[in-house]
């Protein structure tokens, strides 16, 4: 199990949690275009590396799985406040 916090990978890609597969692909595309960081206007490497390693997570379906587990358990948390 890895140390690092958990990361909402949805609100990094700007989606809700029943984006399919190509509506995640073409969200991170036009982010991944913008961030990228030999983009002049708008190139940001954090943004990039962050939106890129959410894309990575929500592409791939055990990965996916792995991470709504948490994003369930945090979001009825935050109902029942």
């Amino acid at each position: 199990m890895s140390n690092r916090p958990w990361v909402d990978h949805y609100e990094t890609l700007l989606l809700g949690s029943s984006a399919d597969g190509d509506t995640v692909e073409r969200v991170y595309r036009v982010l991944a275009k913008g961030y990228h960081p030999d983009n002049d206007r708008s190139g940001d490497i954090v943004r990039f590396t962050q939106v890129r390693e959410a894309y990575e997570s929500l592409c791939d379906p055990e990965r996916r799985a792995a991470s709504d587990a948490p994003y369930e358990t945090d979001r009825s948390r935050l109902c029942r406040l």
